[in-house]
């Protein structure tokens, strides 16, 4: 028989032993220049049953929103098929047409899912910033991808899917 080759930092007497409400949770994500950025974000600790409903509720939400979005852009695009097909006039440009927001629309809806899923399940952060929806909105604005890295790190953490939960 070989000798673990690591030493558990914590032995469970009974199955509350190691329930915390909270717990911190080091992220990192790439800047725009590639060089790596870490935070900590204080999160809450769900059972996985429920973490697994969260992020049920946030596919929801987000499947919906991009159908209604994609409706949306097909309706507009069908109207101006429609007046196109009507009104032929050769002074009319396609700049007579309102530009296409799809892509700005997208962008939005997502960083408002992402936001709204990270404020869900975390409770601060340990940037100097007061910790909210509208500073995670911001937080995203400015490092475009940190919050997809936030939730991939969370998921990790409460669906047991962390490098060394294995147990191998």
């Amino acid at each position: 028989m070989t000798k673990p080759t690591t030493v558990p930092a914590f032995r469970l007497k009974s199955l509350k032993d190691g329930e915390r409400p909270t717990f911190e949770l080091p992220v990192t994500f790439a800047l725009r220049d590639g060089t790596q950025a870490q935070i900590t974000l204080t999160c809450k600790a769900p059972r996985k049953t429920e973490w697994a409903a969260m992020k049920d509720a946030y596919y929801a939400r987000a499947t919906a929103q991009a159908q209604d979005l994609e409706k949306a852009r097909k309706d507009q695009a069908d109207l101006a098929a429609a007046r196109d097909a009507t009104v032929r006039d050769p002074a009319s440009t396609p700049a007579d047409s309102p530009p296409s927001t799809f892509l700005h629309d997208l962008a939005c809806m997502r960083l408002d899912n992402d936001a709204a899923l990270v404020a869900e399940i975390a409770t601060g952060w340990d940037l100097s910033d007061t910790f909210g929806l509208p500073a995670i909105k911001e937080f995203e604005e400015r490092y475009p991808g940190a919050l997809e890295s936030a939730i991939h790190a969370i998921d990790g953490a409460l669906s047991g899917s962390r490098l060394g939960n294995s147990g191998r």
